[in-house]
C-alpha cells in the first residue's frame, strides 16, 4: 500500500506557503495540499481504516517514509550509479520520443469519429462476402481454371471439376463463413489478398492468387451489412495506418532537417565484414567500432551502432548485405530513435513544465525502485528449498477443497445485487431473498444452497474461484458472473487436500516472496527513521488543524 500510494501521491507535489508545512525531512517540505491530494488520489481500496486525524497521521507517516527512501538512495549513491544512469536516460528518451511523436504524428491525424463512420460506409469493407472458390496446386492449374471460366463455363461446375479442395468442391467451391474486415485473417485470406477480393462487385471473379503451397480463384457469390463491431475494426486499421504513413513522413523530414549523410566509406567496409549464413551477430574487432557510417546534424552512427542493432533483430526480419540493403537498415532500424531525440530537443520537449513533473517523478519513483532492488529484493532467498520450506510450512495455505457448499443469490443488475447484500446485513434471511429474488434456476426449492466439486469448477467460473478464497461464513459480493451478479455466503468446505509441491510451487514462490518482501521493507523503514530521526520534523498542531478544517 505505502509504495502504490506514494506514486499516486508524487504525481502533483507543489509548493505552497511555510505555514501550511505539516511535515519536513532533511529539506524536503510536504504540506497540507500534499496531504490532501495525496488523500483524493488514494484508490477506495487502499484507504486508511482509521478515522479523524489518525487517518492523516497514517499517510503522513507513508510520506514521510518515501522520503526517507529517497534520501537514502541518494546517500547510496544509486542516483550516480552507471547502471542506474543508463536506465534513467532511457526512460528519459522513452518520454521524449513519446512525445514528439504524440506532437507531431497523433495530434496531427485526428480522425473524428464522424469521419470514421462516413469512411467506413463508403469503404469497401462495408459489407460482408458470401464467397466460393478454386484451389488448386500449380499456376499451370490456375490458368486452365481461368480459361474455362473465360470461356464461359459455370464457376460451380468448374470448381466440381477442378478444385482440389474435395469438401467445397461438392457444394459449387461454397465457403462456409461470410467474410468481412474483421475475420479474413481468422479464415485463412491474407489481407492484401483480401484487399482485392473486397474491391470485387457480386457476381465477379478473382484472378488467381498464391496463398501458401497452393493458388485460388475467388467468387464473390453474394454480400450482406457487417456486424457495428467491424466499424471499429476499421478505424483501428486506418488509425494505425495513417499514423504509419505520417511517421514515415516525418522520418523523411527529419533526415533533411537534419543533413543526414551515408558514409560510403564506412559501408564499403561494413561490407567486407559480412556475417556468415545465419549469424546472430558481427564479427568486429574494437578498434574498428567507431567506424563511421552515417553522419546527421547532432550526431553519427558507427560501426558498432550497427552491429548491437543488427544482433537486436536478426532473428525477426533479414539484412540484405549490399549497399542498398545496409542504407535501408540505417534509416529503418537506426536513425529514427537519434533523429526524433534530436527534433524534441530543438522544440525544447525538454524543458516543458509537464514533462520535467513527469521526469522528476519518475527519477524519485526510480530511486525507490532500485533502493528496495538492492536492499529487499536481493536479500530474498527463492530458491528451490527456501520455496519448498515454505509449503511445507504453510500447507493451510496450498489446501483446495473438494466441495464447497455456498448459499448464493443471483441477481440480474449491480444495483439489485447490492440492494440485496444490505437487505442480508440489516438481517433479513437468505433463504428467502433467494426464493423471492434469485434467477438462479430452481433457487426457489434450494432456497439457493449450492454444492461445487473440483471436477466441476469450470461450470461455475468466478464463483468456485472466489468462495475458494473466502473463509467459511464470509459473505461476499457482489460478483459479476456471465449470469448475473450474485452475492453469496461460503457455508461448509470439506474434503480439504494441499495441491503437491509440484503444483503449488508457483503460488509458494509468489507467496514466499511477498511474505519477506513486506518484512524487509517494514525493518529498512523502521532503520531508515532510526537513522535519520534528526532530520524528520512535523508539526503535530498544524496536522490537527487541517484534520479539523478538512472535516473528513
Amino acid at each position: 500500500m505505502v509504495l502504490v500510494a506514494f506514486f499516486l501521491w508524487l504525481s502533483g507535489c507543489g509548493d505552497t506557503a511555510d505555514d501550511n508545512v505539516v511535515a519536513k525531512v532533511d529539506t524536503v517540505e510536504i504540506t497540507v495540499e500534499d496531504l490532501l491530494r495525496f488523500n483524493m488520489d488514494m484508490p477506495a481500496l487502499l484507504r486508511s481504516e482509521e478515522e479523524g486525524v489518525q487517518v492523516w497521521r497514517e499517510y503522513l507517516d507513508s510520506m514521510v517514509d518515501m522520503e526517507l527512501m529517497l534520501l537514502e538512495a541518494r546517500k547510496q549513491g544509486i542516483d550516480q550509479d552507471s547502471e542506474f544512469l543508463d536506465k534513467w536516460e532511457h526512460e528519459r528518451r522513452q518520454k521524449l520520443l513519446g512525445e514528439i511523436l504524440r506532437r507531431e504524428v497523433q495530434e496531427k491525424i485526428n480522425f473524428s469519429s464522424d469521419e470514421l463512420r462516413r469512411s467506413f460506409e463508403q469503404s469497401k469493407w462495408n459489407r460482408m462476402l458470401k464467397l466460393a472458390h478454386i484451389e488448386v496446386e500449380t499456376e499451370k492449374d490456375a490458368r486452365a481454371v481461368m480459361e474455362d471460366l473465360e470461356q464461359g463455363k459455370e464457376f460451380g461446375e468448374v470448381a466440381k471439376l477442378r478444385s482440389t479442395d474435395r469438401e467445397t468442391a461438392s457444394q459449387g467451391g461454397l465457403l462456409g463463413p461470410l467474410y468481412g474486415r474483421g475475420n479474413v485473417e481468422e479464415q485463412g485470406m491474407p489481407v492484401e489478398v483480401a484487399e482485392e477480393v473486397f474491391a470485387l462487385e457480386v457476381g465477379k471473379i478473382s484472378q488467381p492468387f498464391e496463398i501458401g503451397d497452393r493458388y485460388e480463384i475467388f467468387h464473390v457469390v453474394a454480400e450482406g451489412p457487417p456486424p457495428a463491431s467491424y466499424a471499429f475494426i476499421y478505424a483501428r486499421v486506418q488509425i494505425t495506418e495513417t499514423s504509419r504513413a505520417r511517421h514515415k513522413e516525418l522520418l523523411e523530414e527529419l533526415a533533411t532537417q537534419f543533413e543526414v549523410q551515408l558514409d560510403q566509406e564506412g559501408i564499403s567496409f561494413l561490407l567486407e565484414r559480412t556475417p556468415s549464413s545465419g549469424a546472430d551477430t558481427l564479427d568486429i574487432a574494437k578498434r574498428e567500432q567507431e567506424v563511421v557510417l552515417c553522419r546527421f546534424d547532432g550526431g553519427q552512427l558507427t560501426l558498432k551502432n550497427f552491429a548491437d542493432a543488427y544482433q537486436r533483430v536478426r532473428r525477426f526480419r533479414s539484412v540484405r548485405f549490399d549497399s542498398s540493403g545496409i542504407a535501408e537498415f540505417i534509416y529503418r532500424e537506426l536513425l529514427p530513435i537519434p533523429l526524433l531525440s534530436q527534433a524534441a530537443l530543438r522544440q525544447g520537449i525538454d524543458q516543458d513544465s509537464s514533462v520535467v513533473a513527469w521526469l522528476e517523478v519518475k527519477k524519485k519513483t526510480m530511486l525507490i525502485e532500485t533502493l528496495k532492488e538492492w536492499e529487499v529484493d536481493r536479500r530474498i532467498d527463492l530458491s528451490d528449498e527456501a520455496v519448498r520450506s515454505y509449503y511445507e510450512s504453510h500447507l493451510h495455505l496450498f489446501k483446495k477443497p473438494e466441495q464447497i457448499t455456498v448459499q448464493e443469490i443471483l441477481c440480474t443488475t449491480w444495483e439489485e445485487a447490492e440492494e440485496v447484500l444490505k437487505r442480508i446485513l440489516n438481517g433479513e434471511e437468505m433463504e428467502r431473498l433467494a426464493e423471492r429474488y434469485s434467477i438462479r434456476s430452481g433457487a426457489e426449492k434450494t432456497k439457493g444452497f449450492i454444492n461445487m466439486h473440483t471436477y466441476g469448477q469450470a461450470h461455475y467460473g468466478p464463483l468456485y474461484d472466489e468462495a475458494l478464497k473466502a473463509e467459511v461464513g464470509e459473505l461476499k459480493g457482489p460478483l459479476q458472473l456471465e449470469e448475473g451478479y450474485t452475492v453469496f455466503k461460503v457455508v461448509e468446505k470439506s474434503g480439504l487436500k494441499p495441491d503437491p509441491f509440484e503444483k503449488a510451487s508457483t503460488r509458494a514462490r509468489y507467496w514466499l516472496r511477498k511474505e519477506k518482501e513486506e518484512e524487509l521493507i517494514n525493518t529498512l523503514l523502521l532503520s531508515l527513521k532510526e537513522k535519520y530521526a534528526s532530520k524528520i520534523v512535523l508539526f503535530e498542531d498544524r496536522l490537527k488543524k487541517m484534520d479539523a478544517e478538512a472535516g473528513i
